[in-house]
């Protein structure tokens, strides 16, 4: 675990690309009102910037506020003691300028303080509005131009102070709804029509609503909910028939905030719970209830907690402020990471050149990793080699060159690589690629992320086998859901369910397993690969 030891009392913490450097800064905001921006990306954190705005700072987003492309900071913070509620800017937004030091581009009063604020595209005009929760009970909707224009477009009375706010896809339109957990113990969910707000449903429930979460928990490619009430109890809803459902609960969790992330190269989400006893709780969803896999002792109260790649890595970290004490970073749950390149090596015909690369990140040796991989249509590529076999010293990297020789044009779906090894307990453990695309035209060979946008790469373009541990190419930065075809909770619980008899017999087990999910029909293939191509 990592300090910052001149971080203390850290009340709200983001993660974003403010400076344009390509890489991710830290950004803090204090109890003390201080507002703070770090360089985490080196051997040393460096501090780049602080402003001291007064109040407390309460919540702090990055995002592209303006639609201008770049990253700005929104500040949402309380009143200091001689300024007038009302009159005050307690919605703030920054920008790191040149000179090095924070520049206030636009803000708004909000009453006394406003609770938490959230930079999402909630009209689906395919522009970032600002959502501000106020303590005078009002939800605002803001839209902001590159002027620093700030124009307050929506402000809705609920029914009492909103304490935290999210966003999700709870009617399945493939647009986001506001999320609202209210004081007055209800969950609201609000449906952004330009200029109004209409309320779509309502959830009772027994406590405060706390702290919010959406994320892909059964990487199924939808979106679950984390919920968290006064209480202490985490609940987790799903999407059913355009409404929140509840899918999982666990109570007397001593939970005080939630966050949604995927933490460990599987490419499902895990859950990030801060408690009342001090403590960070890693959970998965694993047979409909939250299952614990991980707890960091932190030993102190903690006032906030967010996930991000402080450190530029493509690894997130659990960032935590707790209460007179240093800014605390905790790793993640990686051991492997694995990543899959393909780059063209000549014109059609002649074959493609894969790079799957493993890195350890751990100081200790895993052994008996396999994988296999998996395409579709399977009569227009050859692969090889298919069958994948490797052992990892401690923080070790290795990459495996894999042929592809395409038999005509056409697009080509590379499956999910799952790559299994059992540990000390002897159970099977897994890490994923994002599934690939390869499309062959004529003189053209294109290939992305199935969920990505293709990019046309050329020979100059293919990544070097002598890369670091935790580069990435950039076409391949988005590491985002698998393809048609993930692999869900339930397909995991049938891999885990093999686990039965020896470390290589469960392994066998499960390889067995995965050649039955990527077997399926040919119909019911091609349907899927005409939803990839549009």
């Amino acid at each position: 675990m990592l300090e910052i030891d001149d971080d203390v009392s850290t009340s709200a913490i983001a993660v974003g690309d403010v400076t344009s450097s390509g890489m991710p800064e830290l950004c803090t905001g204090g109890r003390d009102g201080v507002l703070k921006l770090y360089d985490a990306n080196q051997s040393e954190i460096r501090l780049l910037a602080q402003a001291d705005l007064g109040g407390s700072v309460l919540s702090v987003k990055i995002a592209d506020a303006n639609n201008d492309g770049q990253m700005e900071i929104v500040v949402a913070r309380s009143l200091a003691l001689h300024e007038t509620p009302g009159e005050g800017g307690t919605l703030q937004v920054y920008r790191y300028a040149p000179s090095g030091a924070f520049e206030l581009i636009a803000e708004h009063p909000i009453d006394r303080f406003v609770t938490t604020v959230e930079i999402t595209d909630v009209t689906g005009d395919n522009k970032n509005e600002i959502l501000a929760g106020g303590s005078d009970s009002t939800l605002r909707v803001f839209k902001m131009d590159q002027a620093g224009n700030l124009v307050e477009s929506i402000n809705h009375k609920l029914q009492d102070m909103p304490l935290t706010i999210g966003t999700c896809d709870v009617i399945g339109d493939e647009h986001e709804e506001i999320v609202i957990g209210n004081r007055d113990n209800t969950l609201r969910v609000l449906k952004v029509h330009e200029d109004r707000i209409e309320e779509i449903d309502v959830l009772e429930l027994p406590s405060p609503v706390i702290s919010l979460a959406a994320g892909d928990l059964l990487g199924d490619r939808k979106m679950e909910l984390g919920v968290v009430t006064h209480d202490g109890s985490i609940r987790i809803y799903r999407n059913e028939e355009s409404r929140l459902e509840e899918f999982a609960k666990l109570e007397n969790a001593n939970a005080l905030s939630i966050r949604i992330a995927e933490l460990n190269a599987d490419h499902m989400d895990e859950i990030v719970v801060a408690t009342s006893d001090y403590k960070i709780q890693f959970y998965n969803l694993y047979m409909g209830e939250l299952k614990s896999i991980a707890t960091v002792d932190i030993g102190v109260k903690i006032l906030a907690l967010a996930v991000g790649d402080a450190g530029g890595d493509n690894r997130r970290e659990v960032l935590v402020g707790v209460s007179n004490g240093p800014l605390k970073i905790v790793e993640g749950l990686y051991q492997l990471i694995p990543r899959f390149e393909v780059s063209s090596r000549d014109e059609v015909g002649t074959g493609l050149l894969g790079r799957l690369t493993v890195i350890n990140v751990t100081d200790q040796p895993v052994k008996g990793i396999t994988g296999k991989l998996y395409w579709f249509p399977k009569e227009m590529m050859e692969v090889d080699p298919q069958q994948i076999r490797m052992d990892l010293g401690p923080h070790e990297s290795r990459t495996v060159e894999i042929h592809l020789k395409p038999k005509e044009q056409g697009s080509i779906v590379i499956r999910p690589i799952v790559l299994m090894w059992t540990d000390e307990n002897g159970d099977v453990r897994q890490v994923t690629t994002p599934e690939t695309v390869v499309t062959v035209e004529e003189d053209q060979v294109m290939a992305a992320p199935a969920a990505a946008p293709p990019v046309t790469m050329s020979a100059t373009e293919a990544s070097s086998e002598g890369s670091s541990p935790g580069a990435q190419s950039a076409l391949f930065a988005a590491m985002s859901g698998t393809g048609f075809k993930p692999l869900t909770e339930e397909d995991r619980v049938e891999i885990e369910s093999q686990g039965a008899g020896t470390s290589e017999e469960s392994l066998k087990a499960a390889e067995e397993l995965l050649d039955q999910l990527f077997g399926e029909a040919v119909a019911d293939a091609k349907a899927a690969l005409d939803d990839v191509k549009t």
